[in-house]
């Protein structure tokens, strides 16, 4: 149970971290979380390919966005998926 709680909170923070609307410092603090939370990565590695599988689809979604309407939004988001 505490380890689906965990990755339901991993989600809520990358959520926040590519959220065009979240403040630069809040966007820090989110990354902040995840390199503290580094070991569960590496004690899960099906779950972190899976979260990088999921970041990877988002980046060629926002890419095609991109690509058939190029606005600052959909760059700012491609710029805070690579981050």
């Amino acid at each position: 149970m505490l380890l689906f709680c965990l990755q339901d909170f991993v989600d809520l923070v990358i959520g926040w971290m590519v959220d065009e609307t979240v403040v630069e410092d809040n966007t820090e603090f989110c990354s902040q979380l995840i390199f503290i939370m580094r070991d569960h990565f590496i004690h899960d590695s099906t779950y972190a390919r899976t979260l990088l599988n999921q970041i990877l689809e988002d980046m060629e979604a926002a890419l095609s966005s991109f690509q058939s309407s190029p606005t600052l939004d959909s760059f700012k988001r491609i710029v805070l998926l690579g981050k």
